[in-house]
This record gives C-alpha cells, structure tokens and sequence, in this order.
C-alpha cells in the first residue's frame, strides 16, 4: 500500500509540473501560431491547422492556458489533487483525440500516457468521488454526524505529544482553542492533562496553520503545573 501511495504521488508530481508548465507557455504566449499566415490544405499539415485555429483567438489560447495551469496547480496541492484529477482529465483525454485525430508525431503517444496515468489517479480516488457523485445521502449523514461531535483538537497535537514522550492513555483533553473556517495564520492551543501526574500537570501544545492549504503545525510543545493555568 505505501509503495502504491508513493507511485500516485510521483504521477501527481509529474502530471502537475508538466500541465503547469504547458499552461505558462500558452499564458505566455507561446506554443500556438499568432498573426498573419497564409493556410492551404495541400502544403500545410494537421498540426499547423490545429495551432493555427486555436491562436487566431487569443482569447481562447489564453483560455486553455489558464484551465492546463490550474488543473495542474490542483493536482500539486494534496487538498485539492481530486479535483485537479477530475479537471485534467477531460483536458488530456481532448488533448489526446486531437493529436492522434490530426496526425501529431511523437507527442500524440506522450498525451496518451498522460490519460491513462489522470486516469488512474481518479480510479485511486474511486471510493471519495463515488461517495460525492453516487452516495450523497451517505455523504449528508456524515457531514451531519462530524457536525454533532463535539469540537475535538487537531490529531496532531495529541500524536506529536506522543512523540515526545507521554503516553497516549495519560493524555485527557481539557481543553482546545482555535479558529476554523478560512484565513491566514491562524493560531490556537490544545491543553492535555497528564493523568496520575503529582503534582498535578498539564501539556499545553500551541499550534498554527499559516494558510487553508496546510495542515496544523506545532509551534511549541510544554509541561506546566496545575496551578499555572
């Protein structure tokens, strides 16, 4: 299972960088023909036709610039790799009809290998777009369960405590505070007792989450007395 995880994530890697990267040369303005050319169907190939239809535009190139740049933005972000998946998708099965369609050399393969691999990345992310697409009630009820559970502290305070040292059945929350929703540098705490401890202590864990697309992370981790609360 860790091998399979670390073969979708080099695909992710590699899909990612290569549609970011198609998508700057099109932003930029590269790839496809721009300005005056003069088209005949008996001196010119598929190729010529299809960069040349698409750069008469400069709209629509900077269109398919900006979808084959965030599709492959998303796919970098672990947050959002499904939905990056599920966008690049459609865009490299197109892209892939249209070169083999239009008789493109070498690179009509490389967009083949690129749809079988989104591909295969929505087949490992089967089970969360079936429960989205196919099993909306299930999904409701769970949202409405997690919504009813009490507000608990980041899972990463209570693991990285047991990191350090403490045992996880002597750790017993007391309390927590920290913002939800969105925002920029958000920060909190997560305050443990420690369970048969004389004199009595606590762990106080300080956390903060720079930015929506990154997890929590822990900025201090100490012991402190009962009576210092």
């Amino acid at each position: 299972m860790k091998h399979l995880q670390t073969v979708i994530l080099l695909i992710r890697l590699l899909l990612g960088i290569v549609f970011v990267t198609y998508g700057i040369v099109k932003l930029l303005g590269g790839q496809y023909y721009y300005g005056d050319f003069v088209i005949d169907s008996k001196t010119v190939g598929g190729p010529f036709f299809v960069w040349a239809f698409f750069g008469y535009s400069k709209i629509y190139a900077l269109f398919t610039g900006v979808g084959e740049f965030t599709a492959g933005l998303l796919l970098l972000i672990p947050r959002t790799r499904t939905l990056g998946a599920a966008i690049l998708f459609p865009v490299t099965l197109n892209i892939t009809v249209m070169t083999f369609a239009f008789g493109f050399p070498g690179v009509k393969y490389a967009s083949l290998v690129y749809t079988a691999l989104c591909a295969l990345l929505l087949l490992y992310d089967y089970p969360k777009l079936k429960l989205i697409f196919w099993e909306n009630k299930k999904l409701e009820e769970l949202v409405a369960y997690l919504e009813s559970q009490p507000k608990q502290p980041p899972v990463k305070a209570l693991n990285e405590c047991v990191k350090q040292g403490w045992k996880r059945e002597d750790l017993v929350l007391r309390r927590s505070s920290y913002p939800g929703g969105t925002g920029l540098n958000r920060q909190g705490y997560v305050l443990f007792e420690v369970k048969g401890s004389n004199p009595p202590k606590n762990v106080r864990v300080e956390v903060r989450r720079p930015h929506s697309f990154v997890d929590w992370q822990i900025i201090k981790i100490a012991e402190e007395a009962e009576a210092q609360r």
